[in-house]
């Protein structure tokens, strides 16, 4: 299982870089983030992917992946916080 989760981990990280591409090697950030606006966010969602991979690697036993589960229960309540949040100041 933890083998499943090392190729998951290794192909959303390079997903996520492919698409943050134009936003880090693109001339003028600003820019470039408004025409991909839809590519970075896909990106962004890589991100908790590899974070959930990553652990699953590293969680050998119950009491891991139970203190991985509590984790992302906090993940997903921060995430509904911020969310509604960010979305009313743009």
């Amino acid at each position: 299982m933890a083998g499943i989760f090392f190729i998951l981990a290794a192909a959303s990280s390079i997903a996520g870089l492919l698409l943050y591409d134009p936003i880090l090697n693109g001339t003028d950030c600003l820019a470039q983030s408004a025409v991909h606006g839809a590519q970075v966010v896909l990106g962004a969602a890589m991100e908790p992917i590899l974070v959930v991979s990553a652990v699953g690697t590293a969680a050998p036993d119950a009491a891991a992946h139970k203190a991985s589960g509590i984790l992302l229960k906090v993940i997903h309540d921060w995430t509904f916080l911020l969310g509604p949040n960010f979305m009313l100041l743009t």
